[in-house]
């Protein structure tokens, strides 16, 4: 098998920070590791919070990035969904027993997304999509 590596683009994480963003893909799947079910989210940068910089301290744009983010669909996990469903514009509360979910409805929606870090084992500290902020709006963010 040959591959072809020219116009790989290098793997560059975003800053901590928040972000404008649009839901690029929406889709229920399985995890490879834990054969679990995953709601799997692409949400391309719009826009950013000023005073962003890259690792050199250098200011940096990720406009038109996309990131890739997955939420466990678990029973243990559903706090997490909820919170992002209320996020998307969903209005649901924990007294909805019976909530029709279908992950390509969520295709187009723009939100605020907020990256931090994680420590994983595996990789160590890095950064990632921590939630999707319903409690503000883009305009006071950017503000």
């Amino acid at each position: 098998m040959k591959l072809d590596f020219s116009g790989v683009e290098e793997f560059v994480p975003v800053a901590i920070g928040r972000y404008l963003a649009e839901i690029e893909a929406s889709s229920e799947g399985v995890s490879a590791r834990a054969g679990q079910r995953k709601w799997s989210l692409s949400l391309k940068v719009l826009e950013q919070q000023d005073g962003l910089k890259d690792k050199e301290g250098e200011d940096v744009s990720y406009v038109g990035k996309t990131i890739k983010w997955d939420i466990s669909l678990q029973p243990q996990a559903l706090w997490k969904v909820m919170q992002t469903l209320q996020a998307l514009g969903d209005d649901i509360t924990q007294e909805d027993s019976e909530y029709d979910f279908d992950a390509a409805d969520y295709t187009g929606r723009k939100c605020v997304m907020l990256v931090g870090e994680q420590n994983d084992p595996t990789y160590g500290i890095r950064t990632r999509v921590s939630r999707l902020d319903h409690t503000k709006s883009w305009e006071a963010v950017a503000a």
